[in-house]
Formats: C-alpha cells, sequence, structure tokens
C-alpha cells in the first residue's frame, strides 16, 4: 500500500515539478520502479491469497482477501484532483482492511484523512460551481431581455426611417425569443427565472 501512495505521489510531486528533459527522464525511472514495485507486491499477493484459500477452510477468508484488479491501484485521485467522475469514486477494499486498527500506523492514518480533505474539497468545488452556473443562466436571460429593450429603443430613435425601425423591431422581437427560451430551458435551475424589470 505504501508503495502505492509513493507512485501516486511521485507522478504529482517529482514528475510534474520536473523542468528539464533529464529530470523528467530520472523523474519517470522513479515512478517506473515504483510501479515495478507495486506489481512484484501485487503478484506476491495474489500467490499469497491462492496458496491461503487452497490451505484454509474458512468461508470469511474470499470475501476479505478479495482479488486485486487494474482498478484498485489507480493513483488519479493523487494525480489529478480535478478529474470528472470523482465524487462516485470508492477507496480500493485494501484500504479499508483492518480500518480498526488503522490508529496503529501514522501514515494510513494520514492517507484517510488527507483522503476525506480531497472528498471535501471536491463536494465544494461541485457546490460552487453549481451556483456559479445558475447565476450564469440567470445572465444569459437578464442579457437578452437587456438586448430586446435596447432594440426597442432603436426601433423609437429611428424616426422617420422604416427600413431601420423594422430592422430594430426584428432584432427586438429575436432578443425576446431567446430571452423566452432560456427561461423556458433553465426553468427551476436558475436563481430566479421569473425576474422582470418592468
Amino acid at each position: 500500500m505504501l508503495a502505492l501512495c509513493t507512485q501516486g505521489l511521485l507522478l504529482r510531486t517529482t514528475v510534474r515539478n520536473a523542468d528539464g528533459t533529464k529530470t523528467k527522464t530520472r523523474a519517470f525511472n522513479e515512478v517506473t520502479r515504483v510501479r515495478r514495485e507495486v506489481e512484484a507486491n501485487v503478484r506476491s499477493y495474489r500467490r499469497a491469497r491462492k496458496a491461503i484459500l487452497a490451505l484454509s477452510t474458512d468461508p470469511a477468508l474470499p470475501k476479505q482477501y478479495q482479488p486485486i484488479g487494474k482498478g484498485d491501484l489507480r493513483t488519479a485521485d493523487v494525480t489529478d484532483e480535478r478529474r470528472l467522475g470523482q465524487s462516485t469514486d470508492n477507496l480500493a477494499w485494501f484500504w479499508k482492511l483492518g480500518a480498526e486498527k488503522a490508529g496503529k500506523h501514522e501514515w494510513t492514518e494520514e492517507f484517510y484523512r488527507v483522503s476525506w480533505l480531497r472528498a471535501k474539497a471536491r463536494k465544494s468545488r461541485w457546490w460552487e460551481e453549481g451556483i456559479i452556473i445558475s447565476h450564469e443562466m440567470l445572465f444569459v436571460i437578464l442579457f437578452h431581455v437587456h438586448e430586446a429593450e435596447l432594440w426597442k429603443e432603436r426601433a423609437r430613435a429611428s424616426g422617420d426611417l422604416e427600413g431601420k425601425r423594422a430592422f430594430a423591431y426584428r432584432m427586438m422581437l429575436v432578443a425576446e425569443r431567446r430571452a423566452e427560451v432560456a427561461r423556458k430551458g433553465f426553468a427551476g435551475k436558475v436563481v430566479d427565472t421569473n425576474w422582470d424589470r418592468e
């Protein structure tokens, strides 16, 4: 488990911060070394699991010691904390194994704490994005309402020029239609869709 944490941390810090070809190559070599260590640990676990399941009569063992898949070895939470789909991510089963004894290992406690803080930060970012998008929807509606008013004023100011007045009224209708389409499309998702300046 420690090698897996180290791999994610190396990708996040050493590789991203490498400024030249030489340092980047060294950083990737270090990541490759740690990845090989992780793969060796997984192979060792699989052999041990196969042996213990063959020798044991305890029916709870297969559930306790599950197979390790590629999805369990992801380090994306550490390497890319802003990726899509993280709200549905779960920790791999082996991170929760012996959770009641987790207090004995300081680094495991730290890992759980950091994982929780990352999840909380993601939740806060998504909440903030929801508020921003809701306001942006309202701003789209208000923009088209404002455009309609501008074209209405231009039509009034055009005087005897019928062509300009007709064009201005046409553009006013286009802006009003856009505002109405936006109101209907954003209904229930906007801060206040029934806002009216009159």
